[in-house]
């Protein structure tokens, strides 16, 4: 799960996402990289879904203190500036006043906010640069990290469902993210296209989960979805290991689970073609008592792992 480095807590994120121990200025999210048969294990809800509407506001029940801002604050920049971790007023739909810059970091940070903000809507390009201006005049002087994402979701199809939600297919469903930058295990999903959603939280959707486009699922993990990963739960774990020697002492139905190396400077969410045991491999129980587990050679895992010692060449 999400852990963020020690330091100053911001209340913001740490009342919305639970497993957010602590926050620091210098935040950084940092999620244990997992197999997709671990993450179908530990989810609390496993889906496809269409994202068909995003949304942003702020944080409800923010701490702040007595002098909250009101619509009437005549020149937001200026409280702002002055005062990082305190809720901004709400919008009034009149122009910035521009006459009080933004510190450079600032700066930086909303300019950071506003270029991960995804499109409202798929279907009308000049609609989706209108409703960003309309946005960004309405946060620019909001801390970013006040806000959260809501994304509603048509469900398409339902893998497993432990409790909280009701999913119906065909029906939508409201995921909550936090801010998608500076570190804060925010998502950044496109409107109108489908993806596999993981989350270990109901109602509740962040870096550390398993997120990705539905396009670029492979074929052993759809048939995971389907069948597989839900009926060796039981009968085998997972490690994560960053390197092949914590493979001794171990139980005989534990598979390691080794990252590329690389895997670290990657950008963005799923898994990469590179991860060949994520994306063509399962923990499997073998044996005639099924008191061993271990990784699935399928083909395409072989030539995934070919392709990879060329590429090295």
């Amino acid at each position: 799960m999400c852990n963020i480095a020690a330091g100053i807590k911001i209340l913001a994120v740490a009342a919305t996402i639970a497993s957010f121990q602590t926050v620091e200025s210098t935040a950084s999210c940092n999620c244990t990289r997992i197999h997709p048969q671990q993450h179908f294990c530990t989810a609390n809800y496993v889906i496809r879904g269409r994202v068909v509407l995003i949304q942003w506001q702020l944080i409800p029940d923010l701490d702040t203190e007595s002098t909250t801002v009101t619509e009437t604050l005549t020149n937001p920049t200026s409280y702002m500036t002055s005062n990082p971790l305190t809720q901004g007023p709400e919008a009034t739909g009149k122009e910035v006043d521009k006459s009080t810059a933004l510190p450079s970091s600032q700066d930086q940070d909303q300019n950071e906010f506003i270029d991960a903000m995804p499109a409202h809507r798929h279907n009308n390009q000049r609609a989706n640069r209108k409703d960003k201006r309309l946005l960004k005049n309405r946060i620019i002087n909001q801390e970013p990290w006040n806000y959260e994402i809501i994304y509603i979701i048509t469900i398409q199809t339902v893998y497993k469902n432990v409790g909280g939600d009701s999913l119906i297919e065909g029906e939508e469903l409201e995921l909550k993210s936090p801010y998608p930058g500076m570190g804060f295990c925010g998502v950044e999903l496109r409107a109108g296209k489908s993806y596999l959603l993981a989350g270990g939280e109901a109602g509740q959707i962040n870096m550390c989960d398993w997120i990705q486009e539905y396009r670029h699922i492979s074929k052993l993990q759809k048939r995971g979805l389907k069948n597989n990963y839900g009926q060796l739960c039981d009968m085998c774990q997972i490690m994560t290991c960053g390197n092949p020697e914590c493979t001794s002492d171990l139980p005989s139905t534990t598979c390691v689970y080794l990252p590329p190396h690389d895997d670290h400077i990657q950008h963005g969410i799923g898994y990469h073609d590179n991860d060949c045991i994520a994306r063509h491999s399962r923990c499997y129980a073998k044996g005639r008592k099924a008191d061993k587990c271990d990784w699935m050679k399928s083909s395409d895992m072989k030539n995934c792992q070919r392709k990879g010692r060329r590429n090295k060449n």
